[in-house]
């Protein structure tokens, strides 16, 4: 099968071979308990009746977990971050931490960064600080690093020795069987609810701190999120934000909430001993401190051809430190700049937790587009909008909103399934409005460019009339309607100016798909077909 096929098997009989997974997922997609719970999801999501406040241009949720909006009174600030700069925030916060450091994550790998600052994290937790990590198991164990595999039996090596330093570390469900494992209990909604977060908090109980930071986005924590991978060409583009001010009580709040409602919840196999501190160091204080107290396992040694990748990203993360300078796939060094702290008029942390009924992410994105005026630009890694999304999108376009979609290239992606797919939605929206729609591919050159591609573009944000901007960790795709997600949501003029310039910049590293192209995947063929019937068939049940 080709590559523009969307599928990556060397041979036709590898193809053959895997079909009948499809046919499985399929027939787990008909099953009546599954529609049923697609059905309840629908029904939350389309309630009739439910009224858009706004304040200023934030719009406003009255619901008691929702987060209030703070307003240009309460001194908060957020800066951009790119991978590299939010690598040096984190890495310096570490140090500079007075009390606490809270961190939430899918991934927590353990490759050059994570071994890096999980040292640091250790080092700081013997000097009294309070150090808590969430994470996802399954995807930390799973999600392997293409370049180095050692990676991946030295994420659990990693996780076992914060532990043994007295970390609290918990999660989701690390079992290798997913299925298995969650598919004992009744919802088998918890077989997509995935814990999606990316939230960093230093000294959040002390908000007016010098100290005191919270970093969010779509960042994970692994080596290629931070544009730090030894091999150019794995590198992400992704978007962090810095936030200071009281709004990190809200951050904090949302933390504890899943830390100790969630995690315990999801710590129900025993697998999770594998991995994770099953022994609450409160409840279980004898069994915990003597898992605490077992000796740090050494991490495993890569290949001799890993050793060479492994050494260059270690000279790249020391000088990055040292001296803030990037070692890039440009042709010569650049200095990662400082944080440029904005002042907020408003702004509002928001989460989504589906198993809850709480959407306030998707919601938010809803009312944004409802609020627009003359431009809505979208930047996100995967593209499978819900029908109300697009019905919204064609309303705006009907009132002379001009809009500008920017996802991956299928090349970009090693989920290129997902992006082909995602053709036959630009395909419609763009033959009914030619001249209100933009849609770019994020490829990570520029056209004949030799220079290698920076691979996936991870960003997560909308940016309305230039003036209000929402940023996190939630996908514009089918599976974020049931993970845990995070955002925020900032009415600032310079702010959200300084984002649109990044998108603009992405821009010169896009191509934008002919109709032809796009005509293709409105009817697609082979094993595109099957995946379209299959995400299809999940959208009916929305």
């Amino acid at each position: 099968m080709k590559r523009r096929m969307g599928l990556h098997f060397n041979s036709k009989e590898k193809r053959d071979a895997f079909y009948p997974q499809f046919k499985k997922l399929s027939s787990f997609c008909r099953d009546k308990r599954v529609r049923s719970l697609f059905s309840q999801k629908r029904n939350r999501q389309n309630k009739e009746g439910e009224k858009t406040v706004f304040n200023g241009r934030v719009p406003v949720n009255h619901a008691e977990t929702a987060g209030r909006v703070f307003d240009d009174n309460q001194d908060v600030k957020i800066a951009h971050l790119s991978g590299e700069m939010s690598f040096l925030e984190r890495h310096d916060s570490i140090i500079n931490a007075k009390k606490s450091i809270l961190i939430q994550s899918l991934l927590f790998r353990g490759d050059e960064v994570g071994k890096l600052l999980g040292a640091k994290l250790i080092q700081r937790r013997q000097e009294g600080l309070d150090i808590r990590i969430m994470v996802d198991g399954l995807a930390s164990q799973i999600f392997d690093n293409p370049v180095v595999r050692s990676h991946k039996k030295n994420t659990r090596i990693l996780l076992h020795n914060l532990m043994a330093a007295g970390i609290r570390v918990y999660g989701f469900s690390c079992n290798f069987s997913p299925f298995k494992n969650e598919m004992r209990g009744v919802d088998l909604g918890k077989l997509t609810h995935r814990n999606h977060d990316k939230i960093w908090l230093v000294d959040s109980e002390i908000p007016g701190e010098e100290t005191s930071v919270g970093i969010m986005g779509g960042i994970n924590f692994a080596a290629e999120y931070f544009r730090l991978e030894a091999r150019q060409e794995f590198n992400w583009r992704d978007h962090d934000v810095a936030i200071k001010g009281p709004i990190l009580k809200e951050m904090r709040e949302s933390f504890f909430r899943f830390f100790t409602e969630k995690s315990i919840r999801y710590r129900t196999s025993k697998y999770d001993k594998k991995c994770f501190n099953p022994y609450d160091p409160i409840k279980e204080p004898n069994k915990y401190h003597y898992f605490k107290n077992t000796k740090s396992k050494p991490y495993k040694e890569a290949s001799l051809k890993d050793k060479i990748l492994v050494n260059l990203s270690e000279i790249r993360i020391k000088k990055l430190i040292k001296d803030r300078i990037s070692i890039y796939d440009d042709p010569h060094d650049y200095k990662v700049p400082f944080p440029n702290y904005h002042n907020i008029q408003r702004s509002r942390y928001i989460h989504a937790r589906p198993d809850e009924g709480e959407d306030y992410i998707i919601k938010s994105y809803y009312q944004l587009i409802e609020s627009a005026k003359e431009e809505i630009l979208i930047a996100n890694s995967y593209f499978l909008p819900s029908p109300r999304l697009r019905s919204l999108l064609r309303n705006a376009m009907r009132r002379g909103v001009n809009v500008t979609i920017l996802s991956n290239h299928a090349n970009a992606h090693k989920m290129n399934m997902i992006n082909l797919v995602g053709r036959s939605y630009y395909y419609n929206l763009k033959k009914d409005f030619p001249n209100n729609l933009r849609v770019l591919e994020w490829v990570g050159k520029k056209p004949n460019e030799k220079l290698p591609s920076h691979t996936t573009m991870h960003s997560k944000y909308m940016v309305i009339d230039g003036e209000v901007a929402i940023l996190g960790s939630h996908n514009l795709d089918y599976s974020s309607l049931y993970n845990s997600e995070t955002a925020v949501i900032f009415e600032s003029e310079s702010a959200a100016m300084e984002l649109k310039e990044y998108f603009s910049k992405m821009e010169k590293y896009s191509l934008e798909p002919s109709m032809d192209t796009l005509a293709y995947y409105k009817k697609p063929k082979g094993g595109d077909l099957i995946i379209f019937k299959i995400l299809k068939l999940i959208e009916h049940r929305l």
